[in-house]
């Protein structure tokens, strides 16, 4: 009897007063990639609707909370778990309790157990006003746990069940994904290494690489030599850059290398006019100093008044690089199509602006453009424009009916006066651009551009001057010693469109990693991560970051890429890769400890 009036007592107070609990500590639960879940939490409170049900408890629920909530904080899940499951047991309809002990079933990978607590929650809440963020709660964690098991179909349905107890942004965005989880696998068209076996030789030519095929990953490319670790395999100069379209303007990059433009405090003329002691001896080796320092893209000079590291500009539209070099090179190979000739209503300049607002959307269509500029150079006059010989050969999306029904939809959304599409044939009036192969150019870019970050140096100079003896002083006055203190930082983010490089099959735990600086040339040198053996396959990650479980690493592929990772370290290794610090294999290379040779 007493047992049924404490349950109708609880019922009663749960009815009256569902979703008024105030949270005393922290939340037991954890976030999706990026999208933080509001979750229930363990709580205190010494008010109804407990009171009553209290009074038939035969221990201290109150002191097991607390203990719950310090065992979890201590990261003690199984401790924290035995007290909630003695809270449970004392109330069994204690929702939040449920709930909470549900979240660490989740976590311990208790699946079975998390979805019975959660099915119990959702009986009792299922009658209850005013308890829907208790419903949305429990549909999140049944969501979670189908996600984890990789049943996303049934995940998505929970989710909607969820966002439809209580709406939100978060649960949008969880659905989103969801549903790309759930899509079918993207149909690759990838050419084969038999469709043109002297293009693939030659383009390898010249490395310690080569491509044929094998029956795990079919085409793919393999080490011709056995390679110690941080040994070059390959250096090649990107066909396409593209920068951070929503980089800060406070620290401008070269539009083509996307090197960090080097102050007017880094220049040898400020230097000079900050001191008028120094001889000229001291300034030019002061300035092949920072020259070298900063990278290959500036030439040393011997004259002291010279400022090798000065940046350039267009002189039609401003557009800045950081060396005459990587001037002469854009301009060679794509500005002279993209140029603005200081009009700021050109097509190219509205569609950086509307890119900038845009994001992810903005940058792939200036990879786009940039990339229709090189072809728009070797294409005869009046020829529409066509994937390039080059470009058909890597890795692209199937264009079938419902992906160009999905591209005419989006190239006729409105940005602005115009759309993406129509800003981006605007650019280039004279040459058709047909939309299948606007289409195919961003499934190109969005399979194959590997992601750089460059480095940004910061140089501080101290001056003081030497004691010298007086004959010194008397035919040569006073002196300077010069210090240069030059530290690397991280820059800009950018992509890089290789034609060699982008073969490469993908790994969660590659064999191949970028030499560091990485853009410091023309080129951009890969080097081996470990010891590879001749005719082991060179392999790259696509995605998912070392630390990421298996399962949030196999969610990141299939999301950018359209499958499933199967990579040994998906299939055999454990849980997680343990994060390597991929930066000593390049500073190892700086102090001459690995040879590139």
């Amino acid at each position: 009897v007493r047992s049924v009036v404490g349950a109708l007592l609880l019922r009663g107070a749960l009815r009256a007063s569902s979703g008024s609990f105030s949270p005393r500590t922290v939340s037991l639960g954890t976030s999706w990639r990026g999208i933080t879940t509001p979750l229930p939490r363990i709580l205190q409170d010494k008010r109804a609707p407990f009171i009553h049900a209290r009074s038939f408890c035969t221990v201290n629920v109150n002191q097991h909370i607390d203990d719950a909530v310090a065992k979890y904080k201590e990261g003690d899940l199984e401790g924290s778990l035995s007290h909630v499951d003695i809270v449970v047991r004392e109330r069994p309809h204690d929702v939040p309790a449920r709930l909470n002990r549900a979240s660490l079933y989740k976590e311990l990978e208790q699946y079975d157990e998390c979805l019975k607590d959660c099915g119990i929650v959702l009986d009792i809440t299922k009658e209850l006003v005013g308890a829907e963020l208790y419903t949305c709660h429990a549909y999140t964690y049944i969501a979670e746990v189908h996600r984890l098991q990789g049943r996303y179909d049934d995940a998505l349905s929970a989710m909607r069940q969820a966002h439809r107890a209580s709406p939100s942004p978060d649960r949008d965005r969880m659905m989103a994904r969801l549903q790309a989880l759930n899509a079918p696998q993207v149909h690759l068209k990838v050419p084969s290494f038999k469709d043109d076996t002297k293009y693939f030789t030659s383009l390898a030519k010249g490395t310690h690489a080569m491509m044929h095929t094998s029956e795990v990953h079919g085409r793919g490319l393999f080490a011709t030599k056995d390679l110690k670790k941080g040994e070059e395999v390959f250096s090649f100069e990107p066909f396409a850059v593209t920068g951070d379209a929503g980089a800060s303007p406070s620290t401008p990059f070269c539009s083509h290398c996307l090197q960090a433009i080097p102050s007017l405090e880094f220049s040898n003329l400020n230097i000079l006019k900050s001191t008028g002691n120094l001889t000229g001896e001291q300034c030019v080796e002061l300035r092949n100093e920072v020259v070298n320092f900063i990278g290959a893209r500036h030439t040393p000079t011997t004259d002291p008044e010279a400022d090798p590291l000065a940046p350039a500009s267009c002189p039609q539209c401003s557009e800045t690089y950081c060396s005459p070099l990587c001037k002469e090179e854009a301009v060679y190979k794509y500005h002279s199509s993209l140029c603005s000739h200081g009009d700021v209503t050109s097509p190219y300049t509205v569609l950086q602006q509307q890119a900038q607002k845009s994001k992810g959307k903005g940058e792939v269509i200036l990879f786009v453009a940039r990339i229709l500029a090189r072809l728009d150079k070797d294409l005869p006059a009046g020829k529409p424009f066509e994937v390039g010989n080059d470009l058909k050969r890597l890795v692209q999306g199937d264009m079938g009916g419902d992906t160009m029904a999905l591209e005419k939809a989006e190239a006729s959304n409105m940005v602005g006066e115009d759309t993406l599409f129509g800003l981006l044939q605007k650019c280039f009036p004279t040459r058709e651009l047909p939309l299948d192969v606007y289409a195919k150019l961003k499934t190109i870019v969005n399979l194959n551009t590997i992601g750089v970050t460059t480095r940004r140096a910061e140089i501080t100079v101290t001056m003081e001057a030497e004691e010298d003896s007086d004959e010194d002083e008397a035919s040569n006055g006073d002196k300077q010693s010069v210090d240069l203190d030059m530290k690397y930082h991280a820059g800009t983010e950018g992509g890089c469109l290789f034609l060699l490089p982008s073969l490469m099959n993908h790994s969660c735990k590659p064999n191949v990693t970028m030499a560091d600086p990485i853009m410091s040339t023309s080129k951009v040198s890969f080097v081996a991560r470990d010891v590879i053996e001749k005719g082991q396959e060179l392999l790259w990650r696509y995605a998912g970051a070392p630390g990421m479980t298996r399962q949030e690493r196999r969610e990141a592929v299939k999301l950018a890429y359209g499958f499933w990772c199967n990579c040994p370290a998906c299939v055999y290794g454990g849980d997680q890769i343990v994060p390597e610090d991929e930066h000593d294999i390049a500073e190892a290379m700086q102090n001459g400890d690995l040879s590139t040779k």
